[in-house]
């Protein structure tokens, strides 16, 4: 049978995405880990929670703060770079994109970020989204090996103050993480297992079901065949523009853990920089697992977290207050996803400048 044309992505401005829910969420999971780690340092040591805040440095967090952000600024560089076409996309405007994208995220299962994003390019920008969407996808699986191969060269190191017995663990949480990051980088250049599975189960629905659930099946079948052909069209990408996006890759990792160090800086913490490194980058590697998942945040707060007592030196209630410096900055980039969700959902393309 032949599939019918591939329906549109979603549009952003139609669709009412629960901003306000997704931020009062976020809020309240920040005032969460803030509470424990006040509970955990209170039971850990009466001095615990009055030395650390003798020694907060509110300029250093704020710092903190502004150079975490920072790394989205990174991620929509190397987002831009493997849209086709979108090597005039401007840079702020891109990043509020990822940072709707980080907003619907939070409360919606799946890739609704992703095809979000996807849409407002093609709103704002005139671009296809399947093109932008095929690109968030590599640029994703790009940094996440990017994170892999960064964990395992601190582990490998050996300079993490990982207590006795969990070297084996944090050594296998590397290898495991290396691993199932390089093969999803390496599936992302090779679309054609998308098509074998979307014709395997998609298609044989369509042609076997009649009605609305044989033409839901075709169509979702078309735009899988849709998006499998974006995939190979940027994968196409000359070396340089892979190279390029590996570069922003690299950089929003280092951007993000300075961020991170310094916000443990900003309360008197000294933790193991391959340690911080590791544990950012190791959870941010190891997501995928739950990718798709609803509160799949909290699998990444509890590796974060895991990881960070494994292999800095800290103690779980210090650990849990820089794991809500994170969340707060978080919050802070949902927030100007709602502004970009606002400002750039509607009205007409704005044409490229080279």
């Amino acid at each position: 049978m032949t599939a019918p044309p591939a329906p549109d992505l979603p549009p952003v401005a139609e669709a009412e995405p629960p901003v306000g829910r997704a931020l009062v969420t976020a809020l309240l999971g920040v005032v969460a880990l803030g509470l424990l780690s006040l509970v955990l340092a209170q039971a850990s040591g009466a001095d615990t929670l009055d030395t650390l805040r003798a020694r907060a440095d509110l300029p250093m967090l704020v710092l903190s703060q502004l150079v975490m952000a920072a790394g989205m600024t990174c991620m929509a560089r190397r987002w831009r770079a493997l849209i086709p076409g979108g090597e005039a996309l401007p840079v702020l405007p891109v990043t509020g994109i990822l940072c709707a994208g980080l907003l619907l995220n939070t409360s919606l299962p799946g890739p609704v970020g992703e095809l979000a994003a996807a849409g407002l390019i093609q709103r704002r920008y005139g671009l296809p989204a399947t093109l932008a969407f095929a690109a968030n996808v590599h640029s994703r699986l790009i940094g996440l090996s990017c994170a892999a191969l960064l964990a395992l060269g601190a582990w490998a190191g050996g300079s993490m103050p990982t207590p006795p017995g969990y070297e084996s663990v944090v050594g296998l949480a590397a290898g495991f993480i290396a691993l199932g990051a390089t093969a999803m980088g390496v599936a992302s250049w090779r679309p054609d297992w998308l098509v074998r599975a979307a014709n395997l189960t998609l298609g044989v629905v369509a042609a076997r079901l009649p009605g609305a659930l044989g033409r839901g099946a075709a169509s979702a079948l078309s735009l899988a065949l849709e998006v499998s052909r974006a995939l190979g069209e940027v994968a196409r990408h000359p070396p340089l523009t892979w190279a390029r996006a590996i570069f922003w890759a690299f950089a929003g990792h280092a951007t993000a853990t300075t961020g991170i160090l310094l916000g443990a800086w900003s309360v008197g913490l000294d933790p193991s920089v391959a340690g911080v490194l590791f544990t950012y980058c190791a959870a941010t590697a190891g997501v995928i697992v739950l990718f798709a998942v609803p509160g799949a945040q909290l699998g990444w707060d509890a590796l974060f977290i895991g990881f960070f007592v494994a292999t800095t030196g800290v103690g779980v209630a210090e650990a849990v207050l820089v794991m809500a410096m994170v969340r707060l900055q978080q919050v802070l980039l949902m927030g100007v996803g709602a502004v970009a969700l606002t400002g750039l959902g509607g009205g007409q393309a704005s044409p490229l400048r080279s």
